[in-house]
C-alpha cells in the first residue's frame, strides 16, 4: 500500500503548486464543500485515512 497524505484548507492550493512538475503527477485536489463530519469520514475512510479514530494519514 502506498502513502496517502491529506492536506486540508479553506482555499485551494496555489496554482504554482498544482503546476509544479514534482507535485503535478502526485497531487489530486478535491473540493469537499461543506461536508458534515459523517460525510467527511465516509469520503476519507475508503482511502485509508482514519484520523483520530485510527492511524493517521
Amino acid at each position: 500500500m502506498g502513502t496517502v497524505v491529506v492536506i486540508a484548507g479553506r482555499h485551494a492550493p496555489d496554482s504554482a503548486c498544482v503546476r509544479d512538475p514534482g507535485w503535478s503527477a502526485l497531487l489530486r485536489v478535491v473540493a469537499l464543500r461543506n461536508l458534515a463530519p459523517q460525510e467527511a469520514v465516509a469520503f476519507l475512510d475508503p482511502k485509508g485515512c482514519h484520523g483520530r479514530r485510527g492511524r493517521h494519514c
